[in-house]
């Protein structure tokens, strides 16, 4: 989970209504990854640059959103994209008693390209029922395979 992110708001157009102050939270069972002879924690270096980037970019990240990463999040990876789900898991009670500055959590799911077509044309419930159909848990997995 990041820490931190929501101590500033994001910019946020007027006619959207959507959380200003959020965290990122994402779940994995393996998040060191090897390079060359050095490990780090990926998915702690994810979420630290994801939550800069609504700040730099001057945009916002909500839940149901897609995120475009445009080449695979890893070498020989189908995942080329993140879905913005809304916090599976850990009770947003528990979130907000360790973020009192946050109004909201989006957690980050990796997604392939055809997935996150899928959820632009399709709407981003289908996406959500394709996942429940093919058992797509919760977790930032980097080696499944597409459900579209």
């Amino acid at each position: 989970m990041t820490g931190g992110m929501s101590d500033v708001d994001m910019n946020i157009p007027e006619a959207v209504e959507v959380p200003e102050n959020i965290e990122l939270t994402a779940y994995s069972k393996d998040t060191v990854l090897t390079t060359g002879k050095k490990k780090h924690d990926f998915l702690c270096e994810i979420l630290r640059w994801m939550a800069y980037f609504p700040f730099t970019e001057n945009t916002y990240f909500s839940a149901r959103q897609t995120f475009d990463v445009g080449r695979p999040i890893v070498p020989n990876s189908r995942m080329t994209a993140y879905y913005f789900a809304e916090t599976p898991i850990i009770s947003a009670d528990e979130l907000f008693q360790n973020c009192p500055t946050a109004n909201g959590f989006v957690h980050l799911v990796p997604i392939s390209e055809q997935e996150r077509m899928f959820a632009m044309d399709n709407g981003p419930e289908e996406l959500l029922r394709l996942f429940h159909d093919n058992d797509v848990g919760p977790f930032f997995d980097l080696d499944r395979k597409s459900v579209v």
